[in-house]
Order: C-alpha cells, then sequence, then structure tokens
C-alpha cells in the first residue's frame, strides 16, 4: 500500500520496484485495486488528493 500512495513521489527506477511490488502481490483484488488508484492518479491527480505534495 506504501508503494502506491508513494507512487507519484518516485523516481523511474522506483517506480519499476513499486510495479514489481503491487503486481507480486498474493490477493489478485487487492493487486487490481492498488492498480487503479496508482493508473487513477497518474490520469488525474485531483483524483487522489492523498497522493498530492503540498505545492500541489
Amino acid at each position: 500500500m506504501t508503494a502506491t500512495i508513494m507512487y507519484r513521489h518516485l523516481n523511474r527506477i522506483q517506480q519499476m520496484e513499486a510495479w514489481k511490488l503491487i503486481r507480486g502481490l498474493d490477493s489478485r483484488p487487492l493487486t487490481g485495486k492498488l492498480v487503479d488508484k496508482v493508473l487513477d492518479t497518474k490520469t488525474n491527480p485531483q483524483w487522489g488528493m492523498w497522493s498530492m505534495t503540498n505545492e500541489e
């Protein structure tokens, strides 16, 4: 879950590691939810206020 929350603030290498962690989970429903959250915040940061920086 931490990788999902911090994803937007990670550099490219760290983002790839975060994807590995998320995709490596045993629970497919949880994996799906976390992937959705990561993609939502990449598409529109306002959809995930919790992932925005103080400047945003």
